[in-house]
């Protein structure tokens, strides 16, 4: 009895500790004692229209992250499910995003020996993001966030959108196999390899590329109030899709994405006991750290800005508690970083 008394004792001082830290573990509760049939009517809307922006954004996510798709999806469905459970704002939808993708790119890229393990280490990185992003929201680091000032994380986006775009001209242009990756390893590496590489361009994923593009700002013209992007994205997989799954003439043995099966879905909890388990977690604490940082930082942009039009009073700790939980849920799953998504918000 004693034992359990004293138990007891140390299970309120955490929850004292988490409140006093303005962390509650059910801040949707008091959203849904006003819920109404209308509301869910909405929300309902709502999620089908999030829901097609989320499934291709995760898997270009995936790839600029040079990940099997698989991982971003299910952090994209992960992330958005769990989240919400513990996040302020009502808005926030958390997945993987350019910044997270860029980063966790750019270190596998000059970690070549890690990079070749990435599958395997991936569910470890997550899981340490995440639970660096509980410990941060428990002792209030989510308060210095404001202190980060806003051109600091346009500079970073902007320059992480151009390494982005770099990025993405080798598969566009079709030459992947002409870059040489250690030479490419930087960002001046990589322009001048590809600048030699650009007469050996082929025409067919270049075609691809731009039609995709022509439809895309052909709706954004026309119906700029539609999910845009998630249309551009179907129209064009149908149109190219069906050319190249049907072997019609060109676009024979056009590179695609893998597909995967039920079986890439099973759970990828981290071996803390294997050998060598150590050295990798003291190789992955740094960009832990970042990608925790990062994570949290753009979801607490977000939801200011989205919170400056609805009126609510968002908790940047609450906030970075959910990013934390759930990228714990996303490593469970196999699932890439999450982050705050502003185009899905």
């Amino acid at each position: 009895m004693k034992m359990f008394r004293k138990k007891r004792r140390r299970s309120a001082d955490i929850s004292a500790h988490s409140s006093g830290q303005g962390i509650t573990l059910a801040p949707f509760a008091s959203s849904l004692r006003n819920y109404s049939l209308e509301k869910l009517r909405a929300d309902t809307r709502a999620a089908a229209n999030v829901t097609m922006l989320a499934l291709p954004q995760s898997i270009a996510y995936a790839a600029i992250a040079g990940l099997p798709i698989v991982h971003g999806i299910v952090c994209s469905a992960v992330a958005a499910m769990v989240a919400p459970i513990f996040a302020s704002s009502r808005l926030t939808v958390l997945g993987p995003t350019n910044a997270t993708a860029f980063m966790l790119f750019s270190f596998f890229a000059t970690h070549p020996q890690l990079g070749a393990r990435s599958g395997e280490l991936l569910p470890l990185l997550v899981a340490m993001v995440g639970i660096i992003a509980v410990l941060g929201s428990m002792l209030r680091i989510a308060d210095l966030l404001q202190y980060v000032s806003r051109s600091v994380m346009v500079g970073y986006i902007s320059g992480a959108a151009v390494l982005i775009i770099a990025n993405q001209l080798k598969p566009w242009l079709g030459l992947g196999p002409l870059i040489d990756p250690e030479s490419s390893g930087t960002f001046v590496g990589f322009v001048i390899e590809l600048a030699r590489a650009i007469p050996h361009a082929q025409w067919v994923p270049t075609l691809i590329g731009l039609t995709t593009v022509a439809i895309f700002f052909a709706l954004r013209t026309w119906q700029p109030r539609w999910p845009v992007f998630a249309i551009t994205l179907a129209v064009s997989s149908a149109i190219f899709g069906l050319l190249i799954h049907e072997h019609v003439g060109p676009f024979t043995g056009v590179e695609t994405f893998r597909t995967f099966s039920f079986a890439d879905l099973e759970q990828g909890l981290p071996d803390i006991f294997r050998a060598g388990f150590f050295k990798d977690f003291s190789e992955l604490v740094g960009v832990a750290c970042a990608l925790a940082f990062i994570a949290s930082l753009e979801n607490s942009l977000m939801s200011k800005s989205l919170s400056s039009r609805s009126g609510e009073r968002p908790e940047a700790n609450q906030d970075m508690f959910a990013v934390g939980v759930a990228n714990m849920a996303s490593s469970i799953a196999s699932g890439m970083p999450a982050s705050g998504s502003l185009t899905r918000s």
